[in-house]
């Protein structure tokens, strides 16, 4: 195994920052219950993707789990 691929924290912020800004339920207040319920699992998906990106043990783990 190679290891892990090096992850550059500040782009990784960055970038999570600006999904959030677009992915926030309180973006989709006002829309239709499907896209409320969309914009929920998709900003719950990207709190939970950078969460593993950040800790080196859960990247780790989700490419032991992946390979």
């Amino acid at each position: 195994m190679r290891g892990l691929p090096a992850i550059e924290v500040t782009d990784l912020e960055r970038r999570f920052r600006d999904r959030s800004r677009l992915l926030h339920p309180d973006r989709h207040a006002r829309a239709e219950p499907r896209e409320r319920r969309l914009s929920l699992e998709r900003a719950t998906r990207l709190n939970d993707a950078y969460r593993a990106l950040k800790d080196w043990r859960l990247r780790a783990g989700y490419a032991l789990r992946a390979a």
